[in-house]
């Protein structure tokens, strides 16, 4: 299910009884997204994050516990697991996924996940060319990982990370090329993770180093 504006309007509760009237047993809940080109502005077509984000806090509080065993939603059960010291299950977070699902267009071009179609610069080559294999040996792939990379090492020091990785790469990529202003030592969740801790009966994590952090603190004391 697509959240945008006018949805989140309507009320996550009431969201979460139409769905079970319907009989649905798992969905989805994805933030609306701009096209990936200009203008380099936040727009009508774009959900922001942080409301987006309060959106899944306002379904986890109508959704648990009482309608745990009659629908699951995919982002918040994952992030649940991940509370939990479990494994998640889908890409968004888990860290650097790029390279981890590509797009192949009908042309043969080979482009990051389908959220960054559009954008020449995350385009990797042509089927009709060159091998899929040999593909992460050019160079708009390896700046495209070394980018988001760098990305998540931002990300490092927070206390959810060991949850969160970072979050969504295409998000980091909207906010810098919507010009939103953004901590990006943080994905934005940790509202949200605080919430499923105390749900759970779970302390929330303290401070984390980074490892960059703490090699930089180790250099600097020499």
């Amino acid at each position: 299910m697509v959240i945008d504006a006018d949805v989140a309007a309507l009320g996550a509760e009431r969201i979460l009884r139409y769905l079970v009237d319907l009989g649905i047993r798992e969905a989805a809940l994805l933030n609306v997204l701009p096209d990936n080109d200009l203008p380099e502005k936040p727009d009508d077509s774009y959900f922001l994050f942080p409301h987006y984000v309060q959106f899944l806090r306002d379904m986890f509080r109508a959704w648990w516990p009482a309608y745990v065993d009659r629908i699951d939603f995919r982002e918040i059960s994952d992030l649940m697991r991940k509370v939990q010291g479990q494994a998640g299950h889908i890409c968004v977070f888990d860290g650097n996924c790029m390279g981890g699902f590509l797009t192949i267009e009908p042309m043969g071009d080979v482009a990051a996940c389908d959220k960054f179609r559009g954008d020449s610069t995350y385009q990797f080559g042509n089927v009709l060319d060159r091998d899929l294999a040999d593909l992460p040996a050019s160079s708009s792939f390896v700046r495209a990982f070394s980018d988001t990379d760098h990305g998540i090492d931002l990300a490092g020091g927070c206390p959810w990370f060991q949850v969160c990785q970072g979050g969504c790469p295409h998000d980091r990529y909207l906010r810098g090329r919507k010009l939103i202003s953004h901590d990006e030592s943080c994905c934005g969740l940790a509202a949200l993770l605080s919430d499923m801790a105390q749900a759970l009966g779970q302390p929330a994590p303290a401070q984390l180093v980074h490892p960059l952090a703490l090699r930089e603190q180790e250099r600097s004391s020499r």
